[in-house]
């Protein structure tokens, strides 16, 4: 399984020896287990991101993605995955709306968490996006670590 500690920022993931978090570089993404089966998402100069997949966490499918300024994290985004939607043309703003607040319930009752919440290692936020039409949890890393 895999989990969160909001402490420290760090996913753990419990199929692979290899933890994301606010000290992770690119390049040891790049070794890890994790990536072989990543999917590449931006190759852009120096914006890097990949989406490694479903992933539960705590009763929850989410598909986690990962981005990267040069060597440097900067978020980490859990997109819920909803088995009642079967088409993009089903993800209408009102039904992205009850999946941010279906995250946010989640994070309340799972961790303790009210977004937006701030953390020493970076930001929590559930955000809406229409142009990508995908309601994910946003993990955003302060610079350096």
């Amino acid at each position: 399984m895999t989990d969160l500690d909001f402490r420290t920022g760090v996913v753990s993931f419990s199929e692979s020896e290899f933890s994301i978090g606010p000290s992770v570089c690119r390049s040891e993404f790049l070794s890890s287990h994790l990536a072989s089966n990543a999917t590449p998402m931006v190759q852009h100069e120096r914006y890097h991101s990949y989406s490694i997949g479903r992933h539960e966490l705590r009763g929850r499918a989410f598909a986690i993605s990962i981005f990267f300024e040069s060597e440097s994290l900067y978020s980490i985004h859990f997109s819920p995955v909803d088995p009642n939607v079967s088409s993009l043309a089903a993800l209408t703003p009102e039904k992205l709306g009850e999946m941010q607040t279906s995250n946010e319930s989640w994070l309340l009752r799972e961790f303790g968490i009210e977004t937006p919440a701030s953390f020493a290692w970076g930001t929590v936020e559930t955000t809406v996006d229409l142009k990508t039409l995908n309601a994910p949890i946003v993990w955003s890393f302060f610079q350096g670590g």
